[in-house]
């Protein structure tokens, strides 16, 4: 998986992104944070970043990955209110 973040990730050179690898045994988990088959951490360098998961057996499968910009492992949840 490789993907680039945009500006903001040089405004902030110590952020991350954590991934979470889910298969059909542990799809019932998927977006938990947890009960994932493979979880990786992957700095952003120069606006991107590449998560490898090696010698994953053939089946069907599902990423979850949150662009961590402080580095606290959590999502920052906001309400959003329209006008």
């Amino acid at each position: 998986m490789a993907n680039h973040f945009g500006d903001d990730c040089h405004e902030k050179p110590r952020s991350r992104v954590p991934v979470a690898l889910y298969n059909l045994h542990s799809r019932e988990h998927f977006g938990s944070g947890s009960g994932y088959y493979q979880g990786k951490q992957a700095e952003i360098v120069n606006g991107s970043t590449t998560v490898v998961f090696p010698d994953i057996p053939d089946g069907i499968y599902a990423l979850a990955a949150f662009h961590d910009l402080d580095r606290r492992g959590a999502i920052r949840k906001k309400s959003i209110t329209t006008a």
